[in-house]
């Protein structure tokens, strides 16, 4: 059985189903919860930081402390108001759990953090543009219009920005926020977009994108022709992406056909996606947002 202490974020820990030996809804001083909970047994204390009078004051998480051991609070902060310095000074304290969302705290009940897994939370933080890049492996293996479906999906709830290096084929969707630029325009651009959320970089070959990305997909179509292809112009293609992220995209493949190709090309294949109408939306696309943590 858990405590639960909610204010603001409310619809975060309402989300998820917690068992509870008591619930406690609004603000409170840190003696009013001392008097509330000190005498109960739990197993978590799941507590909302906009619940907790003058939380900015870190002297007051240390009084929090003091009788709720830190190895079994979770804190849910507003990732909009917390600074990188008050993160620091809630790890400095031992307070390590830190959930923004109802999946991190799902997360940390049965997988706690230690001080590692914190300090990489504030190193995220930092960061606050995620960008990935998208590079075709086989030719026309379909980074482009990938890139605007994924955009399609994710519009509804992030600011999203693609960007095409050297090609022009963003032209033709006809939006805004498809920008076509050239190599050497990256670091301005990515300058100019800096408080967006997702970047989604169509990197065709660009050098000088890459090390901006945090993570880079590759996408094979695995047809025999365009594989036999890429095998002609490089037979050392597949040898490059082991370990890599490979979407199998536009793939014809099924079931034991994709093993088959695993076995063959000697790479594990990160997620498969069939052709797509980009008019549509789509579960494969939604599942893999989530897969990719956007």
């Amino acid at each position: 059985m858990n405590i639960v202490i909610e204010n603001l974020n409310s619809s975060i820990i309402d989300s998820i189903s917690i068992a509870t030996v008591k619930r406690l809804n609004g603000t409170y001083d840190v003696g009013t919860l001392f008097n509330e909970i000190s005498s109960l047994s739990y197993e978590k204390v799941i507590m909302d930081i906009t619940s907790l009078n003058n939380y900015n004051d870190i002297n007051v998480l240390k009084s929090l402390i003091s009788f709720i051991k830190p190895d079994k609070l979770i804190l849910v902060l507003n990732k909009e108001n917390i600074s990188i310095e008050y993160l620091n000074s809630i790890i400095e304290i031992g307070i390590y759990n830190i959930a923004y969302t109802a999946e991190h705290i799902v997360e940390l009940y049965s997988n706690p953090n230690n001080y590692e897994d914190a300090i990489i939370l504030i190193n995220k933080s930092k960061k606050i543009t995620k960008i990935i890049g998208f590079k075709n492996v086989t030719k026309h293996a379909g980074s482009t219009t990938l890139i605007y479906i994924l955009k399609k999906h994710l519009d509804k709830y992030r600011k999203v920005l693609a960007l095409e290096i050297d090609k022009l084929d963003f032209n033709f969707f006809y939006n805004k926020e498809m920008v076509s630029i050239q190599d050497n325009a990256v670091d301005m651009t990515l300058e100019k977009y800096g408080n967006t959320d997702i970047i989604l970089i169509d990197l065709n070959n660009s050098k000088n994108a890459v090390k901006y990305c945090d993570e880079i997909i590759y996408l094979v179509e695995p047809t025999m022709i365009r594989i036999n292809e890429s095998m002609m112009v490089d037979p050392t293609t597949f040898n490059s992406l082991k370990d890599k992220k490979v979407i199998l995209n536009k793939s014809p493949l099924t079931g034991d056909e994709i093993k088959e190709f695993e076995s063959e090309s000697h790479i594990k294949a990160y997620y498969v996606l069939p052709m797509l109408n980009e008019r549509r939306n789509s579960d494969l696309i939604n599942n893999l947002i989530d897969k990719l943590k956007l």
